[in-house]
């Protein structure tokens, strides 16, 4: 198993394809009024992670919306900035 160091994290789940316990959350959460602000937070929480994945990986974006289905469901987080 490949890793390596950005900054002080070891992104190994880039290499492997795991997701971390927030993605996962990102996916199993359906959107709704009262949760949208936690899933955002999650969504920019996600950013840099998620970039580093599609530039390490270059997946299709099919595997993209797969893995973050709330860029799919809520334009909000499509726009979701640091």
């Amino acid at each position: 198993m490949k890793s390596f160091a950005v900054g002080c994290f070891c992104r190994t789940q880039y290499i492997t394809g795991e997701a971390s316990d927030v993605e996962r959350n990102l996916r199993e959460q359906i959107p709704t009024s009262a949760n949208t602000m936690e899933l955002l937070q999650m969504m920019t929480d996600t950013r840099a992670d998620r970039r580093l994945w599609i530039q390490l990986a270059k997946p299709a974006a099919t595997t993209i919306l797969k893995r973050y289905p709330r860029l799919v469901d809520m334009n909000e987080a499509v726009g979701v900035s640091t």
